[in-house]
């Protein structure tokens, strides 16, 4: 199944999990197939990157490199 995400769902899914992180989980899976343009991967890119969001990739030990 393709499903289109916006960049705030990505965001979610990703970094807080919640009910939005089976969407993570689902992709991972195969069970899904996340669609997007290439807009909205560029603006995912920038705003994985504000700082606000570097405490979560500290403490996840992760990094947007991973993300994207």
């Amino acid at each position: 199944m393709r499903v289109v995400l916006d960049t705030n769902v990505l965001i979610s899914a990703f970094l807080f999990g919640g009910r939005l992180g089976r969407i993570v989980k689902l992709i991972e899976q195969g069970q899904i197939v996340p669609c997007f343009i290439i807009s909205t991967f560029e603006e995912l890119r920038k705003v994985l990157a504000y700082e606000k969001f570097e405490p979560i990739f500290l403490n996840a030990k992760s990094s947007t490199a991973e993300v994207i």
